[in-house]
């Protein structure tokens, strides 16, 4: 019940026993669902949905005359405006405008269980909702245990923070942090691990998420920025290079690029003794990177007022 956590549920069904509305039967993933949870209306995974309780379905469905619209379908939720949900005679749960006309329909998948997460990707494409990210975090950490995932949580946190301070949305600078080192879930890889992370953000239709991916290590739009070994082969050295040439960076790529300066794998560092910890690691820091990277730190200081590493840290409060 991850993505429908904090959802305010009704009561369960306790009602004469519901198989159908209409005369159209109800498939049993949803039935086993609602008779658990008979409906509801607030927030999950970041959008609002209203679920109507079973007993409602029938009057919900001949009010909005459904299946003059589209026959063979069900009626059973909608955005509290103008967006209604519902079930096809496939089992698939799907949205369309409420000017319902067929055309219009866009389909959610099969499972109770994931519509809060497809509504949201429904109406924001380009990265998942919070408990998403941190639900494959998690387990992308199983995948290869190790720093790196603390190292994304605090870059999250930081993300999060300078955002609030500069009129940024601050969840999807925390999901972009987040998710800016997903490739590492592959294994122990130095440049690969940018293609591995666009790649998989790509997969699940997370295109900004898989930008972030992609541009978080290169600072000046350049292959040469990156700290490490190439790893990669002909091919995704290709892509990274393609991708480089054609992006246009926006504040939430320079957000996460300085937010990952200032992460380290056990909490925040300030930048000069960061950048240091990677110097030593490596045996060296390209000075145009270098001078990039101070270059961002003064950007969003001008742009929050503020001293970013108070920002982050929440010193001076």
């Amino acid at each position: 019940m991850e993505r429908w956590k904090d959802y305010p549920f009704s009561p369960p069904y306790e009602g004469e026993e519901i198989t159908d509305v209409m005369g159209i039967p109800l498939p049993e993933d949803y039935l086993t669902f609602m008779k658990k949870h008979n409906g509801g209306e607030g927030e999950a995974a970041e959008s609002y949905i209203v679920l109507y309780p079973l007993e409602e379905l029938e009057e919900m469905n001949e009010a909005y005359a459904f299946q003059e619209d589209l026959p063979g379908h069900i009626l059973i939720g909608s955005d509290g405006a103008d967006e209604m949900y519902g079930i096809d005679p496939e089992g698939r749960y799907f949205n369309v405008p409420a000017i319902i006309e067929k055309e219009y329909i866009r389909y959610l998948g099969n499972e109770m269980e994931e519509l809060p997460e497809r509504i949201h990707k429904l109406w924001n494409p380009g990265y998942p909702s919070r408990a998403e990210a941190e639900r494959i975090l998690s387990e992308s950490e199983m995948m290869n245990p190790g720093k790196w995932g603390n190292h994304c949580r605090y870059t999250a946190q930081c993300a999060e923070r300078i955002a609030e301070a500069c009129d940024m949305d601050p969840d999807k600078a925390y999901v972009l942090g987040l998710l800016h080192d997903i490739g590492r879930r592959e294994g122990i890889h130095q440049l690969r691990h940018v293609t591995d992370g666009y790649k998989y953000m790509k997969s699940l239709g997370y295109d900004e998420a898989a930008g972030i991916c992609m541009t978080h290590s290169f600072h000046n739009q350049d292959i040469g920025d990156y700290v490490g070994e190439t790893d990669t082969d002909e091919e995704d050295t290709e892509l990274i290079r393609k991708q480089l040439k054609e992006i246009e960076y926006d504040d939430y790529d320079r957000l996460i690029q300085l937010c990952d300066c200032y992460a380290g794998g056990e909490g925040i560092m300030k930048l000069e003794d960061r950048i240091a910890d990677v110097e030593r690691r490596y045996g060296c820091y390209p000075e145009a990177k270098r001078e990039k990277i101070l270059e961002l730190r003064k950007y969003f200081e001008e742009k929050t007022g503020k001293d970013i590493y108070t920002v982050i840290t929440g010193e001076g409060k």
